[in-house]
């Protein structure tokens, strides 16, 4: 009886084989894909420029500090004369300081910060935001920026009754905080009028 067993142990040693070597050459060939994509990722570096836009309403009166407000990338973020993300990519902002405007002429305050865009799962954080048509130009100073009546008359555009209005639509900028590797979808074209 144990050598009937030791023989049909014997026997399907081979077959047992053969069903690792088959599932390893399965798990092999699944994951060529994934490693061909990682090795054509593009790296988009720290400081890079982001155009985006508010999309929502705040208001020093109204908004609240950690409220999240939602972000749209206006133009397309290119890289060497090609088009790496399209415009429309979603993501969020958020409010860091918010107070209304106080008796004896005191106006209001708000600051705000890009956090991030969220482009097909990978998330791009971001640094640096500044919106407003007076509001270019480089600025690595921090994540947030402060609106107040008393800091610039550049700003003074969107102060009404010592509020600080910021209207939905507004275009902006920012800056990638870090390096962000993006694997390509098989859609990156070249900037229009480049050749």
């Amino acid at each position: 009886m144990k050598l009937y067993f030791m023989c049909a142990w014997l026997l399907a040693m081979p077959a047992m084989a053969f069903g690792q070597e088959s599932t390893q050459s399965v798990s092999s060939q699944e994951t060529a894909p994934d490693t061909a994509a990682a090795d054509n990722a593009i790296t988009l570096p720290a400081m890079h420029p982001v155009s985006i836009e508010i999309t929502e309403a705040l208001n020093s009166k109204t908004s609240k500090i950690g409220q999240m407000f939602a972000i749209r990338l206006r133009a397309p973020i290119t890289l060497d004369g090609k088009v790496i993300i399209p415009a429309g990519a979603t993501g969020q902002g958020e409010v860091i300081h918010a107070a209304r405007a106080r008796a004896a002429g005191k106006a209001g305050e708000l600051i705000i910060a890009a956090r991030y865009l969220d482009y097909e799962g990978t998330k791009l954080p971001l640094r640096s935001l500044k919106y407003g048509a007076d509001m270019t130009g480089d600025n690595n100073s921090g994540a947030a920026i402060v609106a107040s009546a008393a800091i610039s008359s550049a700003l003074a555009l969107f102060i009404t009754g010592g509020q600080v209005d910021i209207p939905a639509g507004m275009p902006a900028t920012a800056k990638l905080s870090q390096d962000v590797r993006i694997i390509p979808s098989g859609r990156i074209t070249k900037e229009e009028g480049k050749p």
